[in-house]
């Protein structure tokens, strides 16, 4: 009690006997039934004294306390009051008054008080009214349980009541009456919980709880949310099947579930969501003929991405006028598909095909109005050649053919394909012939990041790749020559693979001095010569390098000791004449 005086000694110990002797009635209450008849300990002049007490306590600031006031009963709202204000600011580290009757009294706004507290459980104690704001100022709360009571959060609402409890883990809001017609918890892992009954008259619109922990099953009565226009349960850990009282979801505009775990089945009133104009969803089992697609008229942005998917592609996909963002890649469709048929749809900017069974027919359009496509995937599509369409583009962020069998030369057209915008071209897994003709300065794309060139049957010198370059692949193709000075000005690149070619001559010095972006270097299964390039310098990126299978020769010196965070490194296949180099004992990694 460190230098308190006696008397302060005695009114703490005083009213700790009370606490404790009004516990232990009820814990005999509790284990002999019969005493349950008689009236509570705790009565109405118990609870004056109690008051009077609390309100002339001197607290000792020092020592710790928690306080654990279950089944008081009638315990008065003046008591609490009293306490928090005698042991507020510093000493209360728990706070547990569950199954109480504070006759529907507010919560006090003193409870702002307890500064340092980090547990609090008011549930089961007959509290109504408007939930205190100054809960708020409980930063340091890790728990936090204000359930089944009257109590309700209108204004302010939930997102005021918990912006500063950046330590919270538990919250339970079981029966508490929230008005707000948005929750929206997303890219929260380390939020649990579960789904629980909604009622027909609550005014919630927008539900987003993707990437989180939710779990459980979706209940029912999900079905009661006639108002929601906004789902998103994307990435969580929900099991069961979705209900069939979704149909009843008439203003669902937005509908997510990517990546949940949910049975593959879907019911069929999924069907009745005509207002949707967002949906996706992946591993589901979806067959297109219980479902018309067509019945969707409102649909901006359809995501269908690994799924079960199988058949041919519906032409009631055609009637989606509105769609703007299509997604059926990753699934087993199959059959003969005209290009023309998603040319129709004046609006779609994104068109993902790739990996599935479809054998795809370019397209018959050429000075027709066509959709100004920014992204488009038909990878593994079983195309012959490229898409003549492509010739009038200038908008396009990202297009990928690969894995297709497109055995013509490379057009010269496509060199001048969406110039001011093109971010990632992936032609990769071909069977695409010629050379890269007269382009010995650079490509003319000036946000191109990423150029996939590799397996096909690329001949010719090396194409130099631009500055905005990161990810530059031409591996098993037939080029020859060397590798020119110019590559040098490619100071963004962070992967470089020239494997499986025939090019000749030195490795450029620069390649080892990229040392703030380059992380991958491979030139393995070449004619390259002469002695591996020794400027490595301090805080290089680089993580693996293979220049093995070619004809390198000279002494390795002290070549990579200042790759301190290189991973792999082959250099088999050569002719190098030196030691073991020890050195690499100091690289960690």
């Amino acid at each position: 009690m460190g230098g308190s005086s006696p008397i302060l000694f005695l009114h703490y110990l005083l009213f700790f006997l009370l606490i404790i002797t009004t516990s232990h009635y009820f814990m005999l209450v509790h284990s002999f039934p019969s005493l349950q008849q008689q009236k509570p300990l705790c009565h109405h002049d118990d609870n004056s004294a109690l008051l009077h007490f609390g309100q002339s306590l001197s607290i000792i600031k020092s020592i710790p306390i928690s306080l654990d006031l279950q089944f008081i009963q009638r315990l008065h709202r003046g008591i609490l009051v009293a306490v928090i204000t005698a042991h507020g600011t510093v000493s209360l580290v728990m706070m547990t008054l569950p199954y109480n009757w504070f006759n529907h009294s507010q919560i006090p706004s003193a409870i702002g008080l307890l500064l340092r507290l980090p547990y609090l459980n008011l549930s089961y104690s007959v509290f109504a009214g408007q939930i205190p704001l100054e809960i708020s100022n409980l930063t340091k709360l890790t728990s936090l349980d204000l359930s089944r009571n009257l109590v309700e959060l209108l204004k302010p609402g939930l997102t005021s009541l918990v912006q500063n409890l950046m330590d919270l883990k538990q919250l339970h809001l079981s029966r508490v009456k929230i008005s707000s017609q948005f929750l929206n918890v997303k890219d929260s892992p380390d939020l649990s919980g579960y789904l629980p009954e909604f009622h027909k008259r609550s005014p919630l619109k927008e539900l987003g709880l993707s990437r989180t922990n939710f779990s459980g099953v979706v209940p029912n009565s999900i079905g009661n949310l006639h108002s929601l226009n906004k789902l998103d349960m994307s990435q969580c850990n929900f099991t069961g099947s979705i209900p069939y009282s979704f149909g009843n979801l008439a203003k669902l505009l937005y509908l997510s579930l990517l990546g949940s775990n949910f049975f593959r089945e879907l019911p069929n009133s999924v069907g009745q969501l005509k207002s949707l104009n967002h949906l996706e969803m992946v591993k589901y089992l979806l067959p297109l003929i219980p479902y018309s697609l067509g019945n969707f008229t409102q649909l901006l942005y359809l995501r269908l991405s690994s799924n079960l998917l199988h058949g041919p592609i519906p032409e009631s996909i055609s009637r989606l006028m509105n769609l703007e963002v299509l997604y059926l890649d990753g699934n087993n469709l199959n059959g003969i598909v005209e290009l023309d048929v998603f040319l129709t749809l004046k609006n779609l900017t994104t068109l993902e095909l790739s990996s599935n069974q479809l054998t795809l027919f370019p397209s018959s359009f050429i000075n027709a109005t066509l959709p100004k496509f920014m992204y488009l995937g038909l990878n593994s599509c079983n195309l012959t050649e490229f898409p003549d369409f492509l010739k009038t583009k200038d908008e396009l962020l990202s297009l990928t053919l690969s894995n297709n069998n497109i055995q013509v030369p490379l057009p010269t057209w496509i060199w001048n394909t969406s110039t001011q915008t093109l971010e990632t071209l992936d032609l990769s897994q071909n069977l695409i012939t010629g050379a890269f003709l007269e382009h010995p300065v650079g490509l003319l794309w000036d946000r191109l990041w990423l150029l996939d060139l590799s397996s096909n049957m690329l001949q010719g010198p090396l194409l130099v790749p631009s500055s905005s370059i990161q990810f530059y692949n031409v591996a098993n193709n037939k080029l020859t020559g060397e590798i020119p000075q110019l590559i040098c000005n490619a100071s963004s690149l962070r992967v470089l693979d020239l494997t499986y070619n025939n090019l000749s001559g030195t490795i450029p010095h620069c390649l080892a001095s990229f040392s703030d972006s380059l992380e991958l270097l491979n030139l393995r299964n070449n004619k390259l010569r002469g002695p591996i390039p020794q400027t490595y310098k301090n805080g290089t990126q680089l993580r693996m390098i293979n220049l093995s299978q070619n004809q390198l020769e000279g002494p390795m010196l002290n070549l990579l000791v200042n790759c301190s965070i290189l991973e792999s490194l082959d250099l088999g296949n050569n002719q190098i004449d030196d030691i073991f180099p020890f050195w690499l004992q100091t690289l960690p990694e």
